[in-house]
C-alpha cells in the first residue's frame, strides 16, 4: 500500500471539487483532515473538515470528524453542537446504531461528547435501553453519579438488557453511597417488590410503597403505616417536629408487626432517617441480632446512617465489625474500607487513614472517589514530614 501523501490528497481533492464530484471531494477533504488530526494539527485540519461538510453535508462521520478537531482545539460547547449533529444525521440516516461501536471507540477520550450523542438518541427513542446505558456509562466517567443513576433507571424502565442494566446500576448505587438503594435493588432482584415499586423508591424516596408482607404479621406494612396514619391525624411524609408526640404511638403499635423481620425494620428506619429522626432509625435496627440472615444489610445501613449523622465514633466501630466478617460480601468490605479511610481521615488518624485507602485500592483502586482521598491524605502526611 502506497505511503498517504498530503500534498497529491489536497490537489486531487481541489480537482474533484472544481469538476463537481462533491461527494468524492468531500471524501478527500476528511481524509486529509484525519491525517493532519492524527499528527496534532487540528487547527489545519478543521478548514478541510468544514470544507468537507459544506461539500457533502449528508455525511454523517463528517460531524463527528468535526466534534473531535473542536475537542482538541479546547472548543468544548462546539464539540458538543457537533456531536449532536452527527447524532442527528445519524438518526436521519437510520444508522445510530450501525455507529455505536464507532462512537464508542472514537469518543472513548471524550465522555462529554458521548453525553451529547446518546442524549439525541434518547430524544428520539425512549424504548430502546442501549443509549440510555451508554449515557450512563458516560456520566459515570466523569463522576456524574445521579444523572447515571437516572438513565439507568430509564433504561429498566425501558426493558432489555436486564443483567447488564442491573449491574451498572447496582456498581452506581454503591458509587453513589445509597445504601438504602441497593437493599431495594436486591428486593427486586429476588422478586420480593415489583419494577414500578423498585423505579418509584429508586426516583424519589418520599415515595417508597410500603407494600410488602411481614414475615410474622398477618398484615402488610403498608396496610399497618396507612391505619395509623388515619386514626392518628399524620402522614409518615409530615414534619416530625410537628408529630413527635405521636411517634412513640406510632412504634408501640409497628412493634408487634415488625418483630423478627428485619427488612421491615430498615424500611422503617430509612423512612424515620430521611425525616431526619436517625436516633429513631437507628432504635429500629437495634434488635437485630448478629445470627440473622440480614444482619450485615442492616449493618451497613446502620453504619451509613451514622455517618450521616456525623457520629464518627460509632461509625467507625460499626465499620470495623464489618470488616471482622469473614462472609461479608466485596461489596460491603470494599464500602466499609473506604469509609473508614474517610472517618480515620476525619478524626486525625493519618496513619490509619492511609492504611485503609491502600486496602482498598489493592483491590479497587477506582472505588468512587479513593484517589481524591488518598491525594488528601498523602499531603497531610508530607506536611506532617515537613512539620516535623
Amino acid at each position: 500500500m502506497s505511503p498517504f501523501r498530503p500534498k497529491k490528497a489536497l490537489k486531487d481533492a481541489q480537482i474533484d471539487e472544481r469538476r463537481g464530484r462533491v461527494k468524492s471531494a468531500s471524501r478527500r477533504y476528511a481524509k486529509l483532515a484525519d491525517y493532519l488530526m492524527r499528527r496534532d494539527k487540528p487547527e489545519q485540519a478543521l478548514p478541510l473538515i468544514e470544507r468537507a461538510i459544506r461539500l457533502f453535508p449528508m455525511a454523517p462521520r463528517l460531524y463527528l470528524e468535526k466534534s473531535l478537531c473542536k475537542a482538541q482545539l479546547g472548543e468544548r460547547e462546539q464539540a458538543g453542537m457537533a456531536a449532536e449533529e452527527f447524532a442527528l444525521a445519524a438518526v436521519h440516516h437510520k444508522k445510530a446504531r450501525e455507529y455505536l461501536p464507532l462512537v464508542e471507540a472514537r469518543l472513548k477520550p471524550h465522555p462529554e461528547l458521548r453525553q451529547k450523542y446518546y442524549a439525541q438518541l434518547i430524544k428520539v427513542d425512549r424504548t430502546d435501553s442501549t443509549p440510555f446505558l451508554g449515557f450512563a456509562r458516560a456520566c459515570s466517567e466523569v463522576g456524574e453519579w445521579d444523572r447515571a443513576q437516572k438513565a439507568l433507571l430509564e433504561a429498566l424502565e425501558a426493558g432489555g438488557q436486564r443483567k447488564l442494566t442491573l449491574t451498572m446500576l447496582r456498581q452506581t448505587l454503591e458509587r453513589n453511597n445509597q445504601m438504602d438503594g441497593l437493599f431495594y435493588l436486591q428486593r427486586y432482584e429476588e422478586g420480593e417488590i415489583s419494577k414500578k415499586e423498585l423505579l418509584l423508591m429508586l426516583t424519589d424516596p418520599r415515595h417508597i410503597p410500603r407494600s410488602t408482607p411481614s414475615e410474622t404479621g398477618e398484615g402488610s406494612l403498608s396496610d399497618m403505616i396507612l391505619a395509623m396514619e388515619r386514626e392518628l391525624g399524620f402522614e409518615i411524609a409530615d414534619d416530625r417536629r410537628e408529630i413527635a408526640p405521636l411517634l412513640g404511638e406510632f412504634r408501640r403499635r409497628s412493634a408487634d408487626l415488625l418483630r423478627g423481620d428485619a427488612r421491615a425494620k430498615m424500611d422503617m428506619a430509612i423512612a424515620y432517617h430521611e425525616m431526619g429522626l436517625s436516633d429513631v432509625a437507628l432504635e429500629e435496627l437495634s434488635d437485630v441480632k448478629p445470627l440473622h440472615a440480614h444482619y450485615l444489610d442492616v449493618q451497613a445501613l446502620k453504619g451509613e446512617i451514622l455517618y450521616q449523622k456525623e457520629d464518627l465514633l460509632a461509625a467507625l466501630e460499626v465499620y470495623k465489625a464489618c470488616l471482622r466478617v469473614e462472609d461479608a460480601g466485596e461489596a460491603l468490605k470494599q464500602e466499609s474500607l473506604y469509609k473508614l479511610a474517610n472517618l480515620y481521615f476525619r478524626l486525625g488518624d493519618i496513619r490509619n487513614a492511609w492504611e485503609m485507602a491502600e486496602h482498598l485500592a489493592e483491590v479497587a483502586g477506582d472505588y468512587r472517589e479513593l484517589k481524591s482521598l488518598r491525594e488528601r491524605i498523602g499531603n497531610q502526611i508530607n506536611s506532617m514530614k515537613r512539620s516535623a
